[in-house]
């Protein structure tokens, strides 16, 4: 936006624009413009004192009245809804039809007034100041036309035109003397729309005077909306923000006088226990009920009134021309009649008397008049604030107008400001310049990147002060640094953080790496630290300190990454746009933010600019202004933590107002030691405290922070160290290393990483549905996305040195296709030219490097296919040779950066480095993987240190990890969930019946608090409620036996022969033996006893799988649905794949479900394919065939010797998604760190 200069003389300007008609905020020069001594009034006419109901005028047949608003809404419940309330009163008294248009923009004003005139209508209302230009326009292109301008003052009477005006001034003065009465800390404040419309300013500045006129002594705080015409009065959300940080420096009245802008301010104040607001136009007690707990009144213009009575007098001919003044007064009480004490309502009676008599005068427009105090010797010092960024960005310029303000206030000096002045540009000199030229013999620089500027100034302006805030640099005679220690709130905002998030994953959206910058970051980090040791800071530079569409995109990219609590040093609250739309949460910054996120809100370091900015002004008007360096703490006053979230537990709550009572004492320091750098350096030693040159140069980061400043020396990072063995724990033995041929589960996935490559990967992005090239160099699809072309990647050769090729990536598809426990996953997928024989020709070949795939249908995420089993490519001498001797799918031969080395099957297996790897050589030696069969023994095995790393899906072994020293963990559970099936099949489940009473009596909670151990979430539908995929709809139903017992009744009287003592018979089937899943058996039926007889069907793992895929059970539990991208959910829920051998276990067909799964695969429009599967999500839940459980976390843990855990770098340089349950974490690209 362009930099903007507005004079805070908010009446000298408001008078200019009375006598103009019209004006600007745009100003390329700093001016002063006096009032003019007086004003000749145009015809007015005054509104009777005590207004009778006017004898109603019939209007003539097919007569209307038409009302145009400016760019506020017809329901503001405020202004513009009391002239159409008026407007509709008349219509109706008159027999007239009524109607009005919402104006959108300011250029739409001529065209809606003309709508209504040209299409025969007698009366137009128009409603605003802004209007009264294009009123007077219309009046003369239509003098057949009455029209009525609200607020619109006639500097000339037009015959066919009445102004409806009200004494503002008035009415604010009655709602000030009322707030001054009722405050009991001495603070009120008012919100206000825009200051560029008179009649805002009389309320405004009425409001001041009826409240000094009660108490003289009394703090007002006045702010006007920033914004122009077009928004002022529409921003609720700013009005409740503003009014937040009203109540947060004392304010316990709050008047809001701005159309929708003020309901925001009221309905904030509303939640505030013990504090009162007033409304504005019109009774707001009928209008925002929200605002009840605080509404004692409302400063009221009887507009209704005024507008009928005009209409009135229009049809009977008589409409007076020029302006016409209706009358203002307090609104009724209501409910807080008792609060304002007998002696105060006789008082506000007798003000109001007196007023209109002009006894007593407002001193607004006229400040010469008996009763008003002569105007205060002006003073020599005038004060000029050059901002950043916009006054309206509820952040750090904000915080600093918010000062400027205070210091008018409370020194009377003539204050201006110019706002988004770039850094780094002439802008800043030529302000400057402009300014002093001016007068302005106080300059104050808010940005870091204005500091040498202001000290060249200073020494071309020796007369002058200039105060830089944020910087380094002084001289030692007009130039000094202005700062705060906001590293101390920021320090107490991280304990927050870390208290609140639950993924460990903070994300940090920061401008520049700048020692401010970066010292606030190490604060906050630490801050973190303190209360959850295991939590990591990441950061997102944007290079700015004010652009929304940067700082919300950052803040998304980290919330993609896992981030469930998002910091920001930014200007805007984009961030917090962000995490609201996510359900994380957000520490905001400079001020209280509360009101942009409010169910994602924390706290916030704030700023409090006002008093320290009163001194620079006192003592350079003094001449006592001394240079130098002042750094502010949280004991000074300039900084401090917002209000901290009413839902944050109240234990962590009384940690951080411990800490913060510490650092005001000055017991404890933030950056006290012993404090390591991210490269594990020692940057403040044990028992030592950083010193204030340390903290103001500061250039590192500290440990617990991923990201980097750009300073770091060359040799900062530890450079990778090679050879060495790492050792894997594996919680099972797989059958066999061939994915042609053996169906890969977790532990083949992790040694399979160590041997093979990937045809395709998944990137980091919470759609999964974005795919990077890895052995695939790139792919093409026809139209229909039904036909893909994939090219192989050249110059790759296998371990037995023969060369990938086309026809291997082909010859291992139909080897997976064919085989009948890999294939049964994965040839619904592809295209069959014969389904009669289901011979398939899924593939062609096109040349010696381009293989042809044919998609079953169309499939816009089909590379998603070749991220697993599928894109797993073995040499094919090797293929041939294992079909003839398949002891060589234990001696598997691939691409990946390490070779077979040896195997002992439920041992150990052994890998080593690829000395021909195509991609970058693996740093490591070899890599081991021991077999442990059970999560606690490889836990038990990582504790003692046999081994170096491990993966668990198993909660006592990741609450033993979680327990443990010297390990880093990475967790996750949005891969797959936990689930019951019940088989639609067969009876008794082949009754929708039976699936319901299952459903409505599963005793979740029991098993979640069973099972999960804390560690586990309860599971609603395959999705978490992070992703874009989740349904918040849809709920699984449990605990309900009461439901259940009807449907078993009715079950049991219709199919006696599948019930036993009135309850339902069934078996429950699983592998074994398990004493855990004997737990589980043991808990579920007895939850369930009361209506279903289950018998337990025990089976070898081996013949529990054939059965589940034969369709020979009943009722089971299991674990799959990858939950980042659903299109994989297909191949479980479609109908085709139920049959002799199935995937869709529960066999329940649902063809309009069919319909919907295949809709969202073809569509490449990435909002609607999400809906789509969110009504999946849908038509599960009402088939209940799967009672969900809970979501899987799978731990990985690391010692802390291993390093680069998340390192891998595809070839194109972009890094592939790190899920702990995949391929990933790549081992070629670790190192031990010895």
């Amino acid at each position: 936006m362009n930099a903007r200069l507005r004079r805070l003389t908010a009446i000298t300007l408001s008078l200019m624009l009375l006598s103009a008609g019209c004006g600007s905020d745009e100003a390329t020069t700093p001016t002063t413009t006096a009032a003019p001594a007086t004003t000749a009034a145009p015809t007015t006419t005054a509104a009777p004192a005590t207004t009778a109901a006017p004898a109603t005028t019939a209007a003539p047949e097919g007569a209307c009245i038409g009302l145009v608003t400016d760019v506020g809404e017809v329901d503001d419940k405020s202004f513009n809804q009391s002239a159409w309330e008026g407007v509709q009163a008349a219509g109706a008294a008159a027999g007239a039809s009524v109607d009005y248009i919402e104006t959108q923009a300011a250029k739409d004003y001529a065209t809606n007034i003309g709508l209504f005139a040209d299409s025969g209508c007698d009366i137009v209302v128009t409603v605003g100041f802004a209007l009264g230009e294009a009123t007077g326009i219309a009046a003369g292109e239509y003098p057949d036309v009455d029209f009525i301008g609200v607020d619109q003052w006639q500097g000339e009477a037009i015959a066919n035109v009445a102004g409806l005006l009200f004494p503002e001034d008035q009415a604010g003065y009655l709602a000030g003397a009322l707030a001054a009465s009722l405050s009991t800390s001495g603070v009120i404040a008012e919100v206000l729309g825009t200051d560029l419309v008179p009649p805002v300013v009389a309320f405004g500045e009425g409001f001041v005077n009826g409240a000094k006129h009660i108490d003289p002594s009394i703090t007002v705080i006045k702010t006007y909306h920033p914004g122009g015409l077009d928004v002022a009065f529409t921003d609720p959300e700013w009005g409740a923000t503003t009014a937040r940080q009203a109540l947060d420096q004392g304010a316990d009245v709050v008047f809001g006088a701005g159309g929708k802008t003020g309901n925001g301010a009221i309905i904030e104040v509303a939640g505030e226990a013990g504090a009162f607001c007033i409304g504005v136009d019109t009774d707001q007690w009928t209008t925002v009920p929200e605002a009840h707990p605080c509404l004692v009144s409302s400063s009221m213009k009887m507009i209704v009134d005024g507008v009928s009575d005009l209409i009135g007098q229009s049809l009977a001919g008589s409409m007076p021309a020029g302006n016409y003044y209706g009358g203002v007064a307090l609104a009724p009480f209501h409910d807080h009649a008792d609060s304002v004490p007998a002696e105060v309502q006789d008082m506000l009676v007798a003000l109001k008397a007196d007023l209109e008599s002009g006894a007593i005068p407002t001193c607004v427009w006229v400040t010469d008049a008996p009763g008003c105090e002569a105007p205060a010797e002006t003073s020599d010092t005038k004060a000029a604030f050059i901002y950043v960024g916009p006054t309206g960005d509820a952040g750090w310029t904000w915080a600093h107008d918010q000062g400027r303000q205070y210091a008018e206030a409370e020194t009377g000096v003539e204050t201006a400001f110019v706002e988004s002045v770039p850094e780094g540009t002439a802008d800043f000199g030529n302000y400057a310049r402009q300014f002093i030229e001016d007068g302005f013999n106080v300059i104050v620089g808010t940005s870091f990147g204005y500091m040498d500027d202001m000290l060249a100034l200073a020494d071309e302006y020796p007369d002058v002060v200039f105060e830089h805030v944020s910087g380094y640099k002084a001289n030692d005679t007009n130039f000094g640094n202005t700062f705060g220690r906001m590293y101390e709130p920021r320090y107490l905002s991280g304990m927050v953080a870390g208290s609140a998030t639950t993924s460990n994953l903070i994300g940090y959206v920061a401008a520049f790496p700048i020692p401010e910058v970066i010292r606030g970051i190490n604060a906050f980090a630490l801050g973190v630290q303190e209360t959850n040791p295991d939590a990591v800071v990441e950061v997102a530079w944007t290079s700015t300190w004010f652009d929304p569409v940067v700082e919300g995109d950052s803040a998304q990219a980290l919330l993609d990454k896992g981030a469930d609590v998002i910091a920001m040093h930014q200007d805007s609250t984009a961030a917090g746009d962000k995490a609201e739309a996510a359900g994380a949460r957000w520490v905001s910054y400079n001020s209280d933010m509360s009101a942009f996120a409010p169910n994602a809100f924390l706290t916030a370091p704030v700023w409090n600019w006002g008093p320290r900015y009163v001194d620079i002004i006192e003592s350079a008007a003094a001449g006592t202004y001394t240079p130098g360096y002042y750094w502010g703490s949280m004991a000074d006053g300039i900084v401090d933590l917002a209000p901290i979230a009413d839902d944050v537990d109240a234990d962590e709550v009384a940690a951080v107002e411990a800490r913060k009572a510490e650092i005001i004492a000055g017991t404890f320091h933030p950056f006290s030691g012993p404090i390591n750098d991210q490269a594990g350096n020692v940057m403040v030693a044990a028992g030592e405290t950083m010193d204030d040159g340390s903290m103001l140069g500061m250039g590192l980061f500290v440990e617990g922070v991923v990201g980097a400043t750009g300073n770091e020396p060359d040799d900062f990072w530890p450079e990778p160290v090679l050879g060495g063995t790492l050792r894997i724990g594996l919680e099972a033995e797989t059958d066999g290393l061939n994915p042609a041929v053996n169906r890969f589960a977790v532990s083949a996935y992790q040694m399979g990483t160590a041997v093979y490559d990937y045809l395709v990967v998944t990137s980091d992005d919470p759609c999964g549905c974005v795919y990077i090239p890895s052995l695939a160099e790139s792919w093409t699809h026809s139209d229909d996305y039904a036909t893909w072309d994939f090219k192989i990647r050249e110059g790759v050769t296998f371990h037995d040195g023969s060369p990938l090729t086309a026809e291997a990536v082909l010859y291992a598809l139909k080897m997976q296709l064919n085989d009948p426990t890999v294939g049964i996953a994965v040839r619904a997928l592809f295209a069959a030219d014969d389904p009669e024989t289901e011979a398939f020709e899924p593939a062609e070949l096109l040349d010696e490097m381009t293989i042809r795939y044919h998609a079953k249908r169309p499939h816009v995420d089909f590379p998603g296919n070749f991220t697993g089993q599928l894109g797993n490519v073995p040499s094919l001498a090797y293929m041939m040779a294992a079909t003839d001797d398949p002891t060589l799918n234990q001696a598997p031969v691939g691409t990946g950066p390490f070779m077979f080395d040896s195997r002992v099957q439920d041992s150990m297996t052994r890998f080593v480095r690829n000395p021909d790897y195509w991609g970058d050589t693996a740093y490591l030696d070899a890599v081991e993987f021991y077999i442990y069969t059970d999560g606690e023994l490889a836990a038990g095995a990582m504790a003692a240190g046999d081994i170096d790393v491990m993966g668990t899906s198993n909660t006592n072994a990741i609450l033993t990890l979680r327990a443990l020293d010297g390990i880093e963990l990475y967790e996750t559970d949005d891969y797959e969930e936990s689930f019951a099936m019940a088989n639609s099949s067969r009876p008794p489940f082949d009754d929708i019946r039976a699936r319901k009473a299952l459903t409505y009596a599963f005793p979740r909670d029991d098993y979640v608090e069973f099972i999960g151990a804390g560690v586990l979430r309860a599971a609603d539908q395959a999705s978490t409620p992070e992703s874009i995929y989740y349904n918040p709809d849809v709920v699984q139903e449990h605990d309900m036996p009461d439901l259940a017992t009807p449907l078993v009744a009715e079950y049991c009287a219709d199919v006696p022969e599948m019930c036993t003592d009135g309850r339902i018979n069934a078996e429950y089937q699983y592998s074994g033996p398990s004493v855990i899943q004997d737990q589980i058996f043991d808990l579920l039926t007895e939850g369930w006893s009361d209506h279903f007889n289950f018998t337990k069907d025990l089976l070898p793992q081996d013949d529990h799988i054939t059965h589940a895929i034969l369709g020979m059970w009943d009722f089971l539990t299991w674990r799959q649905f990858g939950s980042i991208n659903p299109d994989g959910h297909i191949l479980w829920t479609e109908c085709q794949s139920v049959g002799a051998l199935s995937l869709n276990w529960p066999r329940y067909c649902d063809e309009e479900r069919d319909a919907l799964m295949f809709e969202a695969r073809a569509s490449d429009d990435r909002e609607a394919n999400v809906e789509l599967w969110k009504e999946w999500a849908v038509s599960i839940n009402e088939s209940y065939t799967y009672l969900f459980q809970t979501h899987t976390m799978w731990t990985n843990a690391y010692g802390t010797k291993v390093k680069n855990v998340c390192g891998y770098v595809l070839p194109d340089g972009s890094t592939p998604l790190c899920h702990v349950n995949s391929a990933n974490p790549s081992w070629a690209h670790m190192w031990i760190e010895e």
